[in-house]
């Protein structure tokens, strides 16, 4: 009760204070000031609960002051940036869960071919709504000569998985099947349903949509789980494609913005006392 009803409202007034510290500016150093103030990580869905509260009164005080000539504008404001970062921090934990689940599911199938699973999954976490088949069309058609080929996609692939076509090819969740399973792990650990992932934004003024931080949460996702990517410009915050459905034959098919092919390893992650860098993960 103590961390619930004072230790967290505390927290949260000194953020929007600016007293005290610096905001955090990534889900690394947001979870070495947790730890540093004896707060578990399983409280950052109350914190983002307050951080809307606070939002919601800053709205209303702009909003007085548009239609009232006597009405004060608050000293000091709670920063957009504090709700990004905890949703950020909350997306890339339970992805860290959940993409566990998909590579270890009926028998650990998915991990025969690692980089189609991953890929189709970062491809649907990183994009805001799936592809048509006409604008696959047209994107394909305006691929460069570094655009994956068949054969490249040919070359991941694994001889003699499945049992000569007689086992069951690895499940592809489409974006929607991946965003449910996210949303019900963010709600399993941390009571809190998502405000800024996941939302339309076939309205330009959803200011929601603008403010997923697709870079820093794709950084932590991978931070979290030992994929390592290739070094390039990724064109995320769109539309992908996830190939919904079974990999036909054992093959592997090609994902967008993220493809296999881009997955250049998988580290295993492994919690230590020593290890560096705060968080108790080493490779």
């Amino acid at each position: 009760l103590f961390i619930w009803n004072d230790l967290l409202p505390t927290l949260t007034k000194e953020m929007k204070d600016n007293s005290g510290h610096q905001i955090p500016v990534d889900g690394k150093s947001l979870t070495e000031m947790l730890h540093q103030k004896g707060i578990n990580c399983r409280y950052i869905g109350r914190l983002a609960q307050l951080a809307q509260e606070e939002e919601a009164k800053d709205r209303q005080a702009e909003k007085a002051i548009q239609s009232e000539k006597n009405a004060k504008l608050p000293r000091r404001i709670m920063p957009l940036c504090w709700l990004e970062m905890l949703e950020c921090g909350m997306v890339a934990r339970a992805a860290k869960h959940v993409i566990d689940k998909y590579l270890t599911e009926n028998g650990g199938v998915a991990a025969t071919q690692p980089a189609q699973t991953i890929a189709s999954f970062l491809s649907a976490l990183m994009s805001t709504g799936e592809e048509s088949a006409a604008e696959t069309e047209v994107r394909t058609g305006k691929q460069n000569r570094d655009s994956p080929d068949e054969d490249a996609l040919n070359a991941l692939t694994l001889s003699g998985v499945g049992g000569n076509g007689d086992a069951v090819p690895p499940h592809v969740r489409s974006r929607s099947e991946v965003w449910e399973d996210i949303e019900q792990e963010v709600g399993r650990r941390f009571r809190y349903v998502l405000t800024l992932y996941n939302r339309s934004t076939q309205n330009s003024k959803d200011e929601a949509s603008s403010r997923a931080l697709f870079i820093p949460l794709l950084r932590r996702v991978c931070q979290r789980t030992g994929v390592r990517l290739g070094a390039k410009n990724y064109p995320i915050g769109g539309k992908c494609i996830c190939n919904g459905g079974n990999s036909g034959g054992g093959r592997i098919t090609a994902s967008y913005p993220i493809s296999p092919v881009d997955i250049l390893d998988i580290l295993p992650l492994m919690k230590h006392s020593a290890a560096y860098g705060g968080e108790g993960f080493v490779p």
